[in-house]
């Protein structure tokens, strides 16, 4: 179980019987990717997708929860998130993010290369 931990600038991960096994970020981690993360939800290959609306950018984790990459305003210039707070993964390999400046909920198709 990932737990956005929003106020910590971290994940917090929780193993299966609800036990505290560890974070991912924080204040004092330098490498960090995270300053507000709100939203999170895993494809069906167990990468991590994490809204962080304080930063407008969506990250996205391996199922080792080290960061592959992150995107935002680079996403598609004027239909990029703005401030994304929570995101979704549905049938198709889309990707859902809410985002509360925009008051909409944008839609992608993710590529897996």
């Amino acid at each position: 179980i990932v737990v956005a931990d929003t106020g910590n600038s971290r994940l917090c991960i929780y193993g299966r019987r609800g036990f505290f096994e560890g974070t991912v970020g924080g204040r004092f981690d330098p490498q960090n990717p995270f300053l507000s993360p709100s939203g999170v939800a895993t494809d069906r290959h167990g990468n991590i997708f994490v809204a962080d609306q304080a930063d407008g950018q969506i990250h996205v984790m391996g199922r080792n929860l080290r960061l592959l990459f992150s995107s935002g305003r680079e996403f598609l210039g004027a239909a990029s998130p703005v401030v994304p707070v929570d995101v979704a993964v549905g049938p198709a390999d889309q990707l859902a993010i809410t985002d509360r400046s925009r008051q909409a909920i944008l839609v992608y198709r993710i590529i897996y290369e």
